[in-house]
C-alpha cells in the first residue's frame, strides 16, 4: 500500500491519495457498525454496568 500511496511523487497528490483512503475506510468501518448495530450492544453493556 505504501509503494502505491507515494508512487504519485506529488505532495498534494499524496495528501489527495492519502484523505481519500481514510475518508474510505472511515465510511466502510461506520457501515460496518450499523450492520451489526454496535450501538444497542454498547447501551447493553453501559447498562448492565450501571446497574
Amino acid at each position: 500500500m505504501a509503494d502505491f500511496t507515494y508512487s504519485f511523487k506529488h505532495f498534494a497528490l499524496i495528501v489527495i491519495i492519502l484523505f481519500t483512503i481514510s475518508l474510505l475506510i472511515s465510511i466502510v468501518l461506520e457501515y460496518c457498525k450499523k450492520i451489526i448495530k454496535i450501538d444497542l450492544l454498547v447501551d447493553k453493556i453501559c447498562n448492565q454496568i450501571e446497574s
